[in-house]
């Protein structure tokens, strides 16, 4: 077995048939078997979506964060950025990887970059 590839394990999951359904549905909408579609949407989680809350971060639709943008000056969104970096962007980092590097913050942006 090459390095590269991870170790699995089969397991067994009840699930209600519509859900079932609507997994075998997406799947074939994102071109994968269900299994790769469930390993994607579990890693997806424990990667991601367990911190989303609990860190204060909230789903925005793409236009409703252009539409804000905006509105501002370059001035004031430079000034947002200096804020929310300073002030959440480092709370985020200790609480999901327990430190603050630069190596953490860019696992974190290469995460959200491939849940979004």
């Amino acid at each position: 077995m090459s390095e590269d590839k991870k170790k699995s394990q089969t397991i067994s999951f009840r699930l209600d048939i519509d859900l079932l359904d609507e997994i075998k549905k997406d799947a074939e909408l994102e071109g994968m078997n269900v299994n790769a579609l469930v390993s994607k949407v579990l890693s997806n989680h424990i990667l991601w979506e367990k911190y989303e809350r609990k860190v204060g971060l909230l789903p925005m639709t793409k236009p409703f964060v252009k539409y804000c943008l905006d509105k501002m000056d370059e001035k004031e969104i430079i000034h947002l950025a200096e804020a929310v970096e300073e002030d959440t962007f480092s709370d985020i980092l200790n609480f999901m990887k327990g430190k603050y590097t630069v190596r953490d913050f860019v696992d974190i942006i290469r995460t959200w970059l491939h849940v979004s």
